[in-house]
C-alpha cells in the first residue's frame, strides 16, 4: 500500500461519517458505516504500526476493550437463581409467571437485541479511534480541511433547507424548518460548528508556527476569519441554546491557541475561561432563556427534559448497581411515565449522557466512565503544559470538552458523525507526532546519513 493510499484512508472514513452518520436511529446509512468499520478495524489492528503506540494510547484502548467486555458480558444467558435476584428484573419474572410458564436463561440486558445493536454503533468511532493510535497520523491538516469543508456543505444545504421545503432534509424524523445540514437534530448540527471552531484555530496556528511566507500567512488569516465568522454567524442562528452556551468558551480556548508563545498560558487566563462557560451555562439554564428543563411550565409537558432526567434518575436508582442494559433506555422509559398523560411523541434518549450511562451500565459503566475522564484530564494537561507544542492536540481537548459539556443536555455522541469526530480528538490526544517522529528519525541512522530525509521526518 502506497504511503499516499495509506494516508488517505483514514480522512475519507470520516468525510463518510460526516456526510451519513448524521442521525440517531438505525438506517442504511449508519449500517453502511458500521461494515465499513470492520474492515478498517482489522487493517488498524492488523497492520504493522509505523511507530510506538504511547502509554496514553495503550491506556485508551484498554478502556475501550473493557466498555466491549462490558456490553459482552451483559449479553451473556443467566440461570434464573441468578438473574432474578438483580433489581429491576422484579417484573420480567412476574410476566412468565401470570404466564404460568418456566423462568428461562436471560442475560442482565432486558433486551439483549438492542445491547447488540448498541454495541455496533460502537464499531465506527472504533475504527476511528484505533487507526488513529495505532497507525497515526501525519496530516492532522488534512483531517481538519475534511471538518471544515464538511461543515460549510451542511451549512449550504442548510440555507436550502430553511428555504426550500422539506425536499432537502435528509432524513424522515428530523427537526423540519431549522438548519439541519447532513444530521436530524439542529443541536448536533451546532455540535459540528462548535468543534469546528478549535480546528480552524488550529490551522492557523500551525501555519503562525513553522512560519510560511508572509503571502501564505495573509491569505490563510482571511480564510480563518471568514470561516469563523460564517461558523458563529450560523451557530447563532441555529438557536442552539446548549451551542450558544458554548461558544464563548471555546473560541476563548482556540484564541489562547492562537496567541500561546510560551509553554503554558497563565493560570488567570483558564480561570477566566471557565468563569465565562459557567456564566454562559448558568444564563442558557435559567427559566427565562426558553429551555425545557428549569422554564416555567416545564412540568406541564411530559416530554421535556425536566420529567425525563427525573425518571431516568429514579430508573437508575431501581436497576442499580448493574444497570438495565445498553440501549434499553426506551423500553425501561415508559415504565415510569404517567400512562393518563402520555403524549404522541417520546423520549428516544435522555437528553442526558451521564444520566442514560448510569441507567443502562450501572456502576461498571460509571467506573468505565471515571476511567476516561480521569485519562482525559491528565491528557488535557499534559498537551497543553508539553514543550513541544501539537495544536492539533490542543484543538482536539477543546472540541472533546465541548461535547462533553453538550452531552450533559444532549446525546450528541449517539451519532456517528459526532461520535467519529470524538474519537478522532481522542486519538489525536493520544499520539506525540512530533516528538515521537523526532525519536524514531534519531535512533535509525540510514536517515541520519541523508540530511533530506532527516528534514522531511523531523518537521
Amino acid at each position: 500500500m502506497t504511503s499516499s493510499l495509506r494516508a488517505s484512508i483514514l480522512p475519507s472514513y470520516l468525510l463518510l461519517c460526516l456526510l451519513l452518520g448524521g442521525s440517531s436511529v438505525p438506517n442504511w446509512q449508519n449500517l453502511l458505516l458500521q461494515l465499513l468499520a470492520v474492515p478498517l478495524i482489522f487493517w488498524a489492528v492488523a497492520a504493522k504500526a509505523p511507530l510506538k503506540t504511547t502509554s496514553w494510547g495503550r491506556e485508551l484502548i484498554v478502556i475501550l476493550c473493557l466498555l466491549l467486555l462490558l456490553i459482552a458480558i451483559q449479553l451473556i444467558p443467566l440461570p434464573p437463581e441468578f438473574w432474578t435476584r438483580f433489581p429491576g428484573r422484579e417484573s420480567v419474572a412476574r410476566s412468565y409467571e401470570l404466564m404460568r410458564q418456566p423462568l428461562p436463561w436471560l442475560p442482565l440486558s432486558l433486551v439483549p437485541y438492542e445491547t447488540l445493536t448498541s454495541a455496533m454503533w460502537l464499531l465506527p468511532p472504533a475504527a476511528v479511534l484505533l487507526t488513529t493510535v495505532r497507525l497515526g497520523t501525519d496530516r492532522p491538516v488534512l483531517l481538519a480541511w475534511v471538518l471544515l469543508g464538511v461543515t460549510i456543505a451542511a451549512v449550504l444545504l442548510g440555507t436550502l433547507q430553511i428555504g426550500g421545503g422539506t425536499k432537502w432534509y435528509f432524513y424522515e424524523f428530523t427537526n423540519f424548518g431549522g438548519l439541519t445540514g447532513f444530521f436530524a437534530n439542529t443541536n448536533h448540527m451546532a455540535t459540528l460548528l462548535l468543534v469546528t471552531v478549535p480546528f480552524v484555530a488550529a490551522m492557523y496556528a500551525r501555519k503562525l508556527i513553522s512560519k510560511n511566507s508572509l503571502q501564505k500567512s495573509w491569505a490563510l488569516t482571511v480564510l480563518v476569519a471568514v470561516a469563523s465568522v460564517f461558523v458563529i454567524t450560523c451557530l447563532i442562528m441555529i438557536n442552539s441554546l446548549a451551542g450558544i452556551a458554548l461558544l464563548l468558551p471555546v473560541v476563548g480556548a482556540s484564541l489562547i491557541m492562537i496567541l500561546q508563545r510560551r509553554r503554558s498560558a497563565p493560570s488567570w487566563v483558564w480561570l477566566l475561561i471557565a468563569a465565562v462557560g459557567v456564566a454562559s451555562t448558568a444564563l442558557v439554564l435559567s427559566p427565562w432563556s426558553g429551555n425545557d428543563l428549569t422554564q416555567t411550565g416545564s412540568a406541564t409537558y411530559q416530554v421535556t427534559r425536566y420529567h425525563g432526567w427525573r425518571r431516568t434518575l429514579t430508573a437508575a436508582a431501581d436497576f442499580a448497581p448493574l444497570g438495565s442494559g445498553v440501549g434499553t433506555f426506551v423500553n425501561v422509559y415508559p415504565r415510569y411515565e404517567d400512562p393518563t398523560q402520555v403524549e404522541m411523541t417520546y423520549m428516544n434518549h435522555a437528553h442526558n449522557e451521564y444520566l442514560q450511562i448510569a441507567l443502562e451500565t450501572g456502576v461498571p459503566g460509571l467506573l468505565l466512565l471515571a476511567m476516561f475522564f480521569r485519562w482525559w484530564t491528565r491528557r488535557t494537561f499534559s498537551v497543553w503544559r508539553d514543550s513541544e507544542r501539537d495544536v492539533f492536540a490542543q484543538a482536539a481537548t477543546i472540541t472533546t470538552a465541548a461535547i462533553l459539556v453538550h452531552s450533559v443536555v444532549d446525546y450528541p455522541l449517539r451519532t456517528t458523525a459526532v461520535s467519529a469526530v470524538f474519537a478522532l480528538c481522542c486519538g489525536l490526544m493520544a499520539t506525540e507526532r512530533g516528538r515521537t517522529r523526532k525519536r524514531a528519525v534519531e535512533n535509525d541512522p540510514v536517515r541520519l546519513l541523508d540530511p533530506s530525509q532527516v528534514h522531511r521526518h523531523s518537521g
